[in-house]
């Protein structure tokens, strides 16, 4: 088995970052040329053998968004929680106290994006519509605190694009608390500064990454 290594916070955002940058600036088929030769047969035998990944990346099950494509990684490397709308269960817990306990990633991204379709399902939700598909019904009313927060800051009705963007925005604070109050591990290694939990939003348009803070958060050098 593969020995686990330990990164910090601020080198494994720095790679993310570095990533990111490759996937937004490259040309797409030299791109893909270059991530297709590190799927190597090499590659694949050391994944046989473990994993050790760097970060932790929380996303939405939407096909659009893929933390390995736009952070430009390979096997092993990321650790991947996806579920619509990054809504934060106890299945999504377990997975993430697994990588940070045992997988020593020291570095957890919580990812919205641009046009998530589960924060507009819960932007429009109605009483009407509850009963049909109980498992939509559990994501829009896990996402109903941000949308409140959104729309008390923009008007749905004529300015959705910027409540969309801020409700998928405060969706990505939500989940971090979410994770903190449900897991105790990750909030004694996060209050001690030794886990990280990164909100941030990636735009379909640029494909860039953009970190989101809240007044008051600690850097991502805090701590160390």
């Amino acid at each position: 088995m593969s020995t686990v290594t330990s990164v910090s916070p601020p080198k494994a955002w720095e790679a993310l970052m570095k990533g990111n940058l490759s996937w937004t600036n490259a040309d797409i088929d030299e791109w893909f040329a270059n991530f297709k030769g590190e799927i190597t047969a090499e590659a694949k035998q050391l994944a046989v053998g473990g994993q050790d990944p760097y970060a932790t990346i929380i996303c939405c099950s939407d096909s659009r968004v893929l933390p390995n494509v736009i952070f430009c990684e390979g096997l092993g490397l990321l650790f991947v929680v996806r579920v619509a709308g990054n809504v934060i269960d106890q299945a999504a817990v377990g997975s993430v106290e697994f990588a940070v306990a045992f997988l020593k990633t020291n570095l957890v991204v919580i990812l919205g994006h641009e046009g998530c379709g589960a924060v507009g399902a819960a932007l429009d939700a109605t009483e009407a519509d509850k009963g049909k598909y109980p498992g939509i019904d559990y994501l829009v009313d896990a996402i109903a605190p941000a949308v409140a927060r959104a729309k008390k800051k923009y008007d749905l009705a004529t300015c959705r694009s910027e409540c969309h963007a801020e409700a998928m925005k405060e969706n990505t604070f939500s989940a971090r608390r979410d994770l903190l109050k449900l897991s105790p591990v990750c909030k004694e290694k996060y209050e001690s500064g030794e886990l990280k939990v990164v909100c941030a939003g990636y735009s379909l348009g640029d494909q860039n990454v953009e970190r989101y803070e809240e007044e008051g958060e600690r850097s991502l050098s805090n701590g160390e």
